[in-house]
């Protein structure tokens, strides 16, 4: 019996605890929060970062950018030419070299030429060869380099049509190279000496006025068959910043972004063995009797005017190709030194075959 009233009594009081849980009303509001607890102790200090100022003045500064600017506005890259900036850098199938605008656009467009005409061209800029700012961080790339990436993508295209030039050549080559014109010597030609096989029509026929990479790499001129082979000289594997942008030069007003070659440190690569002036005499040597040829000769065939500019006529592919390696040359400005057995092949080889069609 008293079993039974234990149980009872457990019973009522679950029962009872039942009842009470499942008559539970709903949550009461949030009390206030409690007081703060005591402040931990103070971390380590991380490393220093770098100082930002400092990666600005790595070229911000008077002996590196100032200095390049100071040497580039002395150059005719860094001046404005009205006769040829304002005439051809407004022209959009000559903006491309001629104007900074031009320059930007078809780098970026991979156009020959501009899509419309540039009314106020201006010439080469810093930002002209080198890109803006992409990051301000080192770690990311070199920052203000070099703006054309690409490789050299010749314009005359009879040979080859592109070649990857070393360092940053492939930026100067992308001007500095002849254009093409209508009616360029057929290579090789199957008859060189047949009169009137080819038409001059214009006394700016002939590849432009900078032949300055074709030249260097041993490309495009009219390679007729002759005594000297056609080689090329230790300069055509050659950075053009190599010499023309050396960084301690022994004359002090060159080098750098004067792009002036200092002569005083061919030296250092070709020692004494070299003499750079009697390769030079024998260069205008050559020259200047292709040069006769092609005004002056048995035949009465005058080629090229006062000015050495081709006259207009039907030619033949010999005469073509001579005045064509004449130009090429003339155009070339460094007197055969960027390539002396090249130029000296094109002009010797042009000279005696010539001479033995009876010029």
């Amino acid at each position: 019996m008293k079993k039974l009233s234990k149980l009872m009594m457990l019973f009522a009081i679950v029962f009872a605890s039942l009842s009470i849980m499942s008559c539970e009303g709903p949550e009461g509001p949030e009390g206030p929060a409690g007081p703060n607890g005591a402040t931990g102790a103070n971390g380590k200090d991380g490393a220093n970062g770098k100082d930002g100022s400092l990666y600005c003045t790595t070229c911000h500064n008077n002996t590196t950018m100032n200095a390049a600017k100071n040497q580039f506005a002395t150059t005719p890259h860094g001046t404005f030419d009205p006769a040829v900036d304002g005439y051809a850098g407004g022209r959009n199938t000559c903006a491309r070299c001629h104007s900074h605008q031009g320059f930007v656009e078809t780098t970026f467009t991979g156009n020959d030429t501009t899509f419309n005409a540039i009314p106020k061209p201006m010439h080469m800029q810093c930002e002209t060869c080198h890109d803006m700012h992409t990051s301000l961080d080192s770690s990311e790339g070199t920052d203000y380099a070099m703006r054309y990436k690409g490789v050299t993508e010749w314009t005359i295209t009879n040979r080859v049509t592109k070649t990857d030039l070393p360092g940053s050549s492939n930026t100067c080559a992308y001007c500095h190279q002849p254009r093409p014109r209508p009616g360029l010597p057929i290579i090789p030609a199957s008859s060189p000496t047949t009169l009137d096989s080819l038409s001059i029509t214009s006394a700016h026929w002939g590849p432009h006025y900078s032949s300055q990479a074709a030249i260097q790499n041993g490309l495009f001129g009219y390679e007729i068959a002759g005594t000297l082979p056609y080689e090329n000289s230790k300069h055509s594997d050659k950075d053009c910043s190599f010499c023309h942008m050396v960084k301690s030069p022994k004359d002090a007003t060159k080098g750098g972004h004067t792009f002036v070659v200092d002569r005083g440190t061919c030296d250092d690569c070709h020692g004494t063995a070299v003499n750079l002036a009697t390769l030079e005499t024998e260069y205008h040597a050559l020259l200047t009797e292709l040069e006769h040829l092609l005004i002056t000769n048995a035949k009465g065939r005058v080629l090229l005017d006062a000015d050495l500019h081709p006259t207009v006529g039907k030619r033949s592919n010999l005469e073509a190709g001579a005045i064509f390696n004449f130009l090429m040359c003339e155009y070339e400005g460094s007197a055969g030194v960027h390539n002396t057995k090249y130029v000296k092949a094109l002009l010797k080889n042009s000279i005696d075959a010539l001479k033995a069609a009876g010029y």
